[in-house]
């Protein structure tokens, strides 16, 4: 039988819970024969290898191990949907539990050809009780620093909303005609290149036409272990979702360094509104106010960079990722 189903896992550095993702991939409903298994490393050379190797030596060498040198989860995606066998390319992260129709509720949902995208649940699987804090940033089914998202019961068209990376995927073919994965989570030193990922894909995925569908059926299980349930994890997401915005209000103006410009004003309005607000706050939200200025701080930051760097432009505006 021909390979319909490529599934696309992405890792960087040492990953402890890989193994038990690929595990889950082997107990599908789906039919064996008709989806692989795709682990591309890349930027690192960790242990993946020697897992995918461990995996197969269990499960009869049902998994590919692909190196892609350059950094970026982007790269990754890109990369695995390239040497993908099958038509829809889906993808997870290297945390995650997959259950076991997942393969099967997410390629049903493609019968209807105008579907260029589609989705599911991804549920929180803890490894400590979060602080009560975390719970200001969404809720127990929707928490998107987290990656939890629930999105409500059934099959369904998503006219504005997004799913996550987690738990996502797309026809082979849209991939290549919206050009590919946008830049997303590069190492410390190279953050000032992320961008707006798979909200960014999607984004242009809409705007060729194609549905992007809901499955609430497809779900995973993320892992969150406690080094995420912590202040500095939260900085970090915050900052990192300051440089996704700068990147889509350069890329989304053609760039337009008025557009930035005007941006800037307007958050720095925002933020002498939030101060305001936090005089009033009560000790226990400051930690909130703190996590939340990280995000300022790093808008301006970035976009002061932007500004003067011709390369960080160029890199922001290229029509295609899949190079």
């Amino acid at each position: 039988m021909a390979i319909k189903v490529s599934v696309v896992i992405p890792t960087h550095g040492q990953s402890e819970s890989l193994g038990d993702t690929l595990t889950s991939l082997q107990k599908q409903s789906f039919p064996s024969k008709e989806y692989e298994i795709i682990v591309v490393e890349n930027g690192s050379r960790a242990n993946a290898k020697q897992i995918v190797e461990e995996i197969n030596g269990t499960y009869g060498n049902r998994v590919r191990y692909i190196y892609e040198p350059r950094p970026g989860l982007h790269h990754g995606r890109n990369t695995g949907a390239k040497v993908g066998k099958g038509n829809i390319i889906l993808y997870t992260d290297d945390d995650v539990i997959v259950g076991p129709h997942w393969i099967e509720e997410i390629y049903k949902c493609y019968d209807d050809p105008d579907v260029g995208v589609v989705g599911g649940k991804i549920i929180g699987r803890w490894e400590v009780e979060p602080p009560e804090w975390v719970w200001m940033f969404g809720t127990k089914k929707n928490i998107y620093p987290l990656t939890i998202v629930d999105l409500g019961e059934g099959t369904f068209e998503l006219q504005k909303r997004y799913v996550f990376g987690a738990n996502y995927s797309a026809r082979k073919s849209v991939i290549f005609e919206t050009g590919g994965s946008n830049p997303d989570l590069f190492p410390p030193n190279l953050k000032h290149l992320g961008g707006d990922g798979e909200v960014g894909f999607l984004n242009k995925v809409r705007a060729k036409g194609y549905k992007i569908v809901y499955n609430s059926n497809a779900i995973v299980e993320h892992c969150i272990p406690v080094g995420r349930c912590t202040s500095q994890y939260f900085i970090a997401q915050f900052q990192k979702i300051a440089i996704e915005s700068v990147y889509r209000i350069y890329r989304n103006s053609n760039g337009s360094i008025i557009a930035l410009i005007k941006a800037l004003i307007w958050q720095m309005l925002s933020l002498g509104k939030y101060y305001g607000k936090a005089l009033l706050l009560q000790p226990n939200q400051l930690l909130i106010h703190k996590i939340r200025l990280a995000y300022y701080i790093s808008f301006f930051k970035h976009s002061v960079h932007l500004v003067f760097s011709k390369s960080l432009q160029r890199h922001i505006l290229r029509k295609s990722y899949m190079e």
